[in-house]
């Protein structure tokens, strides 16, 4: 709406993209401004502290080691560290230079006073061999007494003292010092030059995430525009994807679904207008029969009432499936399972088919490795029984055959009922949807012989009910054979 407020999830993708890429921008610049700038100094002193143990340590192997030109390794070393290096001998408390390597002119090491050395010793001795410090360009004055650090900027030095023996027990000193310039201007320049910085990544940011939003969110819009044509009910819409696999998969899904709705809608209507037909052929012979009692003398006959009851059956049998399929579908049914025998259950439902086997000629018989007890219910087990020889007998052919077989499986302890007729069969194609209400294999709707033509999503929300494994196996031409399975208790 015009005016309204966008919050939270109702934020469109290019105002989140831009923020979400704008923030990372942000916070991504803070970092690197916070290392730079705050915690530069520390950095830096850990860099050069490491960089002289590193060189003390190894001078002080060749050292011991009495290496050949170890002079020239100090010098070289110095050079390449840009680290004045002093190696002193220190016999009977008196400390004298052995050799200097002075790469600048302001060291800690250049004609250091006796006093100044003194102390570095007594503070390596007293630290295990090893001492570091941090101290200002004029740590020691002309007498070797310690200065504190005045003002901020100073030069700054990190001086080592490493005090050792050699392979001879001869007691050596190894002062190592090396400057660190000050970073008050670093840091001024470092905060102006990442304010401009993050002022132009903001803005730049700001402009990829404008661009990228509309790139991607396109096919988004496009698919959205067709949503909305599928939800006023047409099925044909298409939605193309493009440029990225996970909205080329979303279209295909989106495409499925709306071949999926569309087949199902067809099915729907044509489920409207079979069961419509199904209730209006008992409605019109009930009122034909009806009217010709009233307005025909004589015709008020016991076989004209036969057939009024039975069509009021037909009627009253489709109103009730439609009723108990709602009810499993929406699962408001009820359920109660008991142990029951399912031969003896079997053989009732056929004994139902009496009448049928004498009148119509048909062959329905039962086949069975023997007695089975179940836990199930009762009531909607029959009813699937009767289903599935309901369909076999309307799809059974000129045969007239029907086989219900009950064998055990996998050792005894499953139980598997089919039903078998020698009919016109199934198309393979057509194997997966006979079990959908909407659906019927043949493009013409017939009525059934018996029953009342939706039986088979009954046994399909029954059996889903109890947890059973069910299906079919059909050929065009040779029959059909629908089976379920239940867990037997009696083995």
């Amino acid at each position: 709406m015009k005016g309204e407020r966008i919050k939270g999830d109702n934020a469109p993708m290019l105002l989140k993209l831009i923020i979400c890429l704008v923030c990372f921008t942000f916070l991504s610049v803070l970092t690197v401004w916070v290392f730079q700038v705050f915690m530069s100094d520390a950095l830096y002193e850990n860099v050069k502290k490491r960089e002289i143990r590193q060189t003390a340590d190894y001078i002080k192997e060749q050292v011991m080691l009495r290496s050949e030109n170890v002079e020239k390794k100090i010098d070289e070393y110095s050079e390449k560290n840009n680290i004045c290096i002093g190696l002193y001998s220190v016999k009977d408390n008196e400390i004298k230079e052995l050799y200097s390597s002075l790469v600048f002119v302001d060291n800690m090491i250049h004609n250091a006073p006796a006093k100044m050395l003194q102390s570095m010793y007594d503070m390596a001795v007293r630290e295990g061999g090893e001492y570091i410090a941090r101290f200002g360009f004029d740590f020691f004055d002309d007498e070797g007494n310690r200065q504190e650090i005045k003002e901020d900027g100073m030069m700054i030095s990190s001086i080592l003292a490493v005090v050792f023996e050699d392979l001879d027990g001869e007691e050596r000193m190894l002062i190592l010092n090396s400057n660190m310039s000050p970073a008050n201007s670093a840091r001024k320049t470092f905060g102006a030059q990442f304010g401009y910085t993050m002022v132009v990544l903001v803005i730049f940011t700001a402009i990829m995430g404008y661009i990228l939003s509309r790139i991607i969110s396109r096919p988004l819009k496009k698919m959205t525009a067709a949503a909305r044509e599928l939800a006023k009910g047409r099925y044909d819409v298409d939605f193309s994807g493009g440029g990225y696999s996970e909205i080329n998969e979303l279209s295909r899904t989106l495409n499925y679904a709306a071949s999926e709705l569309a087949k199902n809608d067809n099915l729907q209507k044509e489920l409207i207008a079979n069961i419509s037909h199904d209730l209006r052929t008992p409605l019109t012979m009930i009122r034909g029969y009806g009217e010709m009692m009233r307005d025909i003398p004589g015709e008020n006959t016991p076989e004209n009432v036969q057939a009024i009851i039975e069509e009021t059956t037909r009627l009253s049998e489709l109103v009730n499936d439609l009723l108990d399929l709602s009810r499993m579908e929406s699962g408001t049914g009820g359920f109660e399972p008991e142990r029951f025998d399912l031969t003896s259950a079997v053989n009732e439902v056929i004994r139902r088919y009496d009448k049928m086997i004498m009148t119509e000629g048909f062959d329905i018989s039962l086949e069975s490795d023997g007695y089975a007890e179940v836990f199930a219910d009762r009531s909607m087990i029959l009813q699937v029984i009767y289903n599935l020889i309901n369909n076999a007998v309307n799809y059974g052919g000129e045969d007239k055959t029907v086989l219900v077989k009950q064998s055990f499986i996998d050792d005894g302890r499953f139980v598997r009922v089919s039903v078998i007729d020698r009919g016109e069969g199934i198309k393979k194609e057509d194997l997966p949807y006979i079990w959908d209400r909407y659906y019927k294999v043949d493009s013409v709707h017939r009525r059934a012989s018996v029953g009342t033509g939706i039986g088979l999503s009954i046994v399909k929300k029954v059996l889903e009910r109890h947890g059973a494994a069910y299906g079919v196996e059909s050929a065009v031409g040779v029959g059909s054979t629908f089976w379920f399975e239940l867990p037997v208790l009696n083995r």
